[in-house]
């Protein structure tokens, strides 16, 4: 299948198992080879060669997360790196650990900076919230405190706000992420 990603396209490389990079389609070229905008912090020489996952976000056809892997062949001297599709895009999920979905959580009170939320879905590593009270702004990358309650005891947890954004009516959503040293995995499993 021929990669049909356009130029400029965000996608994610997962090059172990707790390293995601954002990087950009840059170029097509023949023969399932193509070019994406280096990363920060940079992949090395020393990557060359390495078989990564790449993925990225489709609303066409079948909507949701699509990947496939794909291996270093070359870094250029102008910041591009050509990768070589191993592999057809198959629908995919970067999550590391399973997400408890709202209709499956147990009894869960949420307080993001000691203000009432609501956990649309956990893991042991992320949570989404809506926030309830106020118009507090928070800024991407900045560490929030939270408190969460459970049927079985409670926990307080620093999560790093990866994602925020409006709904239709216009709740405010974080999307946080935890450290992986949490023991917050024995109230949700």
């Amino acid at each position: 299948m021929r990669l049909n990603i356009a130029p400029g396209k965000e996608i994610h490389l997962l090059l172990d198992k707790n390293n995601i990079r954002k990087s950009k389609i840059d170029q097509l070229m023949s023969n399932d080879f193509f070019s994406i905008e280096q990363t920060q912090p940079i992949i090395e020489k020393d990557c060359l060669n390495k078989i990564l996952l790449l993925t990225y976000l489709t609303t066409k056809e079948r909507p949701g997360r699509f990947g496939f892997e794909a291996r270093i062949q070359a870094i250029t001297s102008d910041a591009r790196i050509i990768l070589h599709k191993l592999n057809d895009p198959a629908p995919c999920d970067l999550r590391a650990w399973p997400r408890i979905s709202h209709n499956l959580l147990p009894n869960i009170r949420a307080y993001c900076e000691e203000k009432e939320s609501q956990v649309i879905d956990i893991s042991s590593i992320g949570v989404h919230i809506i926030l309830y009270e106020g118009e507090e702004e928070h800024d991407i990358d900045a560490v929030v405190k939270m408190k969460l309650i459970f049927e079985n005891g409670q926990i307080y947890i620093e999560g790093k706000i990866l994602r925020k954004w409006k709904d239709n009516y216009q709740r405010n959503h974080l999307a946080l992420s935890f450290s992986e040293k949490n023991n917050i995995s024995q109230f949700i499993y």
